[in-house]
């Protein structure tokens, strides 16, 4: 009798210790899927972050105005998907469509952004989004510059009921990138939200001069 209570007992344990693993392994492959799901959004602002610091390299929060937002969701559209409308020594002109801004703006922002929400503010002469004569065009420089851009990590923490992406970068002279120095921090807050295809959009950005 004794015997059998006994191998009760291990079974029971064994039974718990199992389901304490299962629940363990889901609990970290869940994490896992967020934070992957999530560095994958924030990839697609590498283009709007050298556009900020482009323009100002210092510590600031960045106000995601419409016309900030539409910007940045149109760095996003794939080269394939534009026209080259204009280019000549300096720059190259893209257009691109108002659905593929929309699309963009919805998985990155949750938001409904148009090309009308774009202004002819310049923040960097020769790497920008914004309206100009040929219309509402993408433009960037068409032969290399001396600055160099790099992400050298991207973490994700969470944060009640939201959760705080760090990635640390390198914006400066690309002879002195010696691969491990980092000049700046991009700090974003990012939400839940099922508009995305990501299941996260970007509701908050600042920038960290180091």
């Amino acid at each position: 009798m004794e015997k059998r209570k006994y191998h009760l007992r291990i079974a029971a344990m064994s039974v718990i210790i199992t389901c304490l693993l299962s629940l363990t392994w889901n609990v970290n492959v869940e994490a896992a899927s967020y934070k992957t799901d999530i560095k994958k959004l924030v990839k697609n602002m590498d283009r709007g972050e050298a556009l900020i610091l482009s323009g100002n390299e210092k510590s600031q929060k960045i106000k995601l105005t419409k016309d900030i937002m539409a910007r940045f969701a149109a760095m996003t559209i794939p080269y394939d998907s534009m026209k080259l409308i204009k280019e000549d020594d300096e720059l190259a002109y893209y257009r691109f469509g108002q659905k593929n801004l929309q699309k963009a703006g919805k998985y990155i922002f949750g938001k409904n952004l148009k090309k009308k929400d774009i202004t002819s503010k310049v923040i960097c002469s020769y790497w920008d989004c914004r309206k100009t004569k040929y219309g509402v065009a993408y433009i960037e420089i068409v032969h290399e510059t001396e600055e160099d851009y790099t992400v050298r990590s991207t973490s994700v923490k969470k944060s009640g009921n939201k959760y705080i992406v760090t990635k640390k970068v390198y914006w400066g002279y690309w002879g002195v990138n010696d691969g491990k120095k980092i000049t700046h921090k991009i700090i974003y807050n990012v939400k839940k939200n099922k508009k995305s295809k990501y299941g996260y959009v970007i509701t908050g950005m600042k920038i960290k001069d180091l």
